[in-house]
């Protein structure tokens, strides 16, 4: 074997082995389009003229595409191989060292609205819509993997003064620390943060005025500010509309407010790689302020967690849309079931700076392949424009699958993902050319 990059050992293999959870359902890893799948364009600035759909995902994303080999070297791609490439591929692998990575626990930060129309009645029995919403949080967290992190912010939390048409009162604060569970790993059963998280929800008081973009300024600042690794997630639930602009403005009972703003902060996230679920309860179809659920499936689908086949406009909306439920309490528990159930699969692994003798692992020179439960083999691409669709990426020293790859990995229960670090791309250069 040829030295790799000069070092003295004549060999450098990283290898990591994922082995699916399976199939994820309706959400699946989620589709992270910005613009529906190319079937609508969508303007950050408004969520009130757009008419875009998401598309479904097709068995060609789990099966892999060759597609337009040249512009897939900088947009990411999968490649399927032939077991001549695949052998030119391997043969071509420093051999001797290696490493073991495992894949990165996600992070998730939710928002929740605790406002006075919570306190209505929920569909389908069960008490009033908090009464609900509480108590499929407690039974969602209670089923959540421990490795997951996970804070709260529920809101508003501070009373504020209800202003009329033409007479808006001044709201220094609507939110505080009071409403916060800062991110933590759960941990196991009966942990510190289980615990924590289960009575902020319990003592809940609900209040007036829906200060949504404050919240998720608020929650977006708690989950930035942990340090630990792993895919981020944004999760809001509300009824629908929000009443009060950022900073806390005037609260009406009746008037919602410009959602624009908000989508941008949604946009601005997800251009971070943290991406945004929506849950829409029952009374954001109808609410004193209007149907509000276009704005929620724009900040789903802006957000990267669109539900496949959705449109903004519905019927079939692009956030989890609880207002035609019969059952409100079943819809919320199989909605934050799929979320969470997408959480746990997000397909990020940690590499480590160096090898184990201080090699330096050179980036640049790293392959991903996956090998389907059919036998098949495929060459993901390294995405670079930062779109990551298909393929992966690099996230400082995260290997993170595009949430395509990553569906079509986790729905395939035999898949198993294998990273190397090779002493050259000669192999791959030849199958690009």
């Amino acid at each position: 074997m040829r030295p790799c990059n000069g070092a003295p050992l004549p060999t450098r293999l990283l290898v990591l082995m994922l082995i699916a959870a399976g199939p994820l359902g309706a959400v699946g890893c989620s589709d992270e389009d910005k613009n529906g799948n190319g079937e609508g364009e969508i303007d950050p600035e408004s969520s009130t003229e757009i008419d875009s759909t998401a598309g479904e995902t097709s068995n060609e994303t789990e099966t892999g595409t060759t597609g337009d080999i040249v512009d897939a070297v900088d947009g990411g791609g999968l490649v399927e191989l032939t077991e001549v490439q695949l052998d030119a591929i391997v043969g071509n692998e420093c051999t001797g060292l290696s490493i073991e990575v495992e894949k990165i626990p996600a992070v998730l930060q939710m928002v929740v609205d605790v406002s006075l129309s919570m306190d209505d009645p929920a569909p389908g029995g069960g008490g009033t819509k908090w009464d609900v919403t509480h108590q499929a949080l407690l039974d969602a967290i209670d089923l959540i993997p421990g490795s997951i992190a996970v804070g709260l912010q529920t809101y508003p939390n501070l009373s504020v003064a209800l202003s009329q048409p033409g007479d808006p009162q001044p709201n220094p604060g609507c939110l505080s620390e009071s409403g916060n569970v800062s991110v933590a790993p759960l941990d196991a059963p009966g942990s510190a943060q289980r615990a924590l998280l289960a009575e902020k929800l319990n003592n809940v008081e609900l209040l007036l005025g829906t200060p949504t973009h404050d919240a998720y300024n608020f929650g977006l600042a708690a989950l930035n500010s942990y340090d630990g690794p792993g895919d981020r997630f944004m999760l809001l639930i509300t009824d629908g509309a929000p009443t009060q602009l950022v900073d806390c403005g005037p609260a009406y009972s009746d008037q919602a407010v410009d959602t624009a703003p908000i989508v941008e902060t949604i946009t601005g996230a997800a251009a971070e790689n943290i991406r945004t679920f929506v849950i829409g309860s029952p009374g954001s179809e109808q609410g004193r302020a209007g149907d509000m659920r276009e704005w929620l499936s724009h900040a789903a689908l802006i957000g990267g967690t669109a539900l496949p086949g959705c449109s903004l406009r519905g019927p079939d909306f692009c956030h989890f849309d609880m207002s035609q439920a019969d059952n409100f309490s079943l819809a919320l528990a199989e909605g934050l079931g799929a979320i969470t159930q997408s959480v746990s699969d997000s397909c990020s692994f940690e590499v480590p700076d160096a090898g184990i003798a201080g090699e330096t692992i050179d980036k640049n020179a790293t392959s991903v392949l996956v090998q389907w439960g059919d036998g098949r083999s495929s060459l993901a691409l390294r995405d670079t424009s930062g779109s990551c669709e298909e393929g992966w990426m690099w996230n400082e020293t995260e290997i993170v699958l595009c949430p395509s790859t990553c569906a079509a990995v986790n729905a395939d229960p035999r898949a198993t993902v294998t990273v190397s670090l090779e002493c050259d791309n000669a192999a791959i250069d030849d199958i690009l050319r």
